[in-house]
């Protein structure tokens, strides 16, 4: 299965459905990029100096799709403070775990605490600083699958 990267992934481009779906606008321009209009017709532009990259200086690509999804996640968990403080949150991590840090956005108990804490790993997973180290988006369904079953 080949997959495209989107190459814009941020929380106004996740629109949710009357059902409670996620859906990603803006698909595709990222590919319609590499061409340009001349007169009345697209042609293709000439292949840049180096690949295109996203907004967070990554080559468009999945793992960068992957990064972007990873910063919608922290700013879910923790409010928008949280994107900008991934260090501080992995290095606080384990008394956030305890739960002598607060940094969920709102108060969590019990099952739901534990659910957010399986998320917010998975959220440090998909922000990891060098793309090898990110989690495939094959990874990230199977973990978001065990905070489902969560017992």
């Amino acid at each position: 299965m080949q997959m495209n990267a989107h190459g814009n992934i941020k929380a106004s481009n996740v629109m949710i459905n009357s059902n409670f779906s996620a859906c990603l606008s803006d698909y595709g321009f990222t590919q319609l990029a590499e061409f340009e209009e001349v007169s009345d017709t697209w042609q293709q532009k000439p292949p840049p100096q180096q690949d295109q990259e996203s907004i967070y200086g990554d080559k468009c690509c999945q793992k960068s799709d992957i990064y972007s999804f990873g910063i919608i996640l922290l700013d879910m968990l923790g409010g928008s403070k949280a994107t900008g403080l991934r260090r501080c949150i992995e290095e606080r991590y384990e008394k956030i775990k305890k739960g002598s840090i607060e940094f969920f956005e709102i108060s969590l108990e019990g099952k739901e605490r534990l659910q957010a804490l399986k998320v917010l790993d998975i959220a440090l997973a998909c922000t990891n600083e060098l793309p090898e180290g990110r989690i495939s988006i094959e990874q990230v369904l199977k973990y978001f699958g065990d905070v489902i079953v969560l017992k």
